[in-house]
């Protein structure tokens, strides 16, 4: 059995988890929240720009990439070929950060949305909608 975690979605909740949280729509495991270290810039000094940052080095191996980064790699891309080859991307992962808590994509989030509506015993309303359509019967009974 795999030791617990803790996972984080981009929101800010965090839930305390086994293993990576499930699409409520389809069944299989949310991606990672990764960020991008595109290196070989031109810039002087690294920059974060958010989701991606950039550094002036060019390693030319996975472990080498690996020694200029916090969080382990997930992924690479190189670019060239023999001895100008070197890393030119690679995808961090902080351990912890999923794309999302409950979906693995908006359109699934949207799909589920509508599967709940549409379910006979469907009792899932928020109050704002229950009050418009209160309001709306008021308005039927006053005609």
């Amino acid at each position: 059995m795999s030791k617990k975690m803790l996972h984080y979605s981009g929101e800010g909740r965090c839930m305390s988890n086994v293993l990576p949280p499930l699409c409520r729509y389809c069944g299989k495991p949310i991606g990672k929240r990764t960020k991008t270290i595109m290196f070989g810039s031109s810039d002087q000094e690294p920059a974060d720009h958010g989701w991606f940052a950039t550094r002036r080095e060019k390693p030319r191996t996975r472990a080498e990439a690996q020694r200029f980064v916090n969080h382990p790699i997930v992924s690479v891309r190189y670019l060239g070929e023999g001895e100008d080859r070197f890393v030119s991307n690679a995808s961090v992962w902080d351990g912890v950060s999923y794309k999302d808590d409950f979906f693995c994509s908006n359109e699934h989030a949207q799909n589920f949305a509508y599967a709940v509506v549409q379910s006979p015993d469907n009792k899932l309303t928020t109050q704002a909608y229950r009050d418009a359509r209160d309001a709306q019967a008021q308005k039927i009974k006053e005609k």
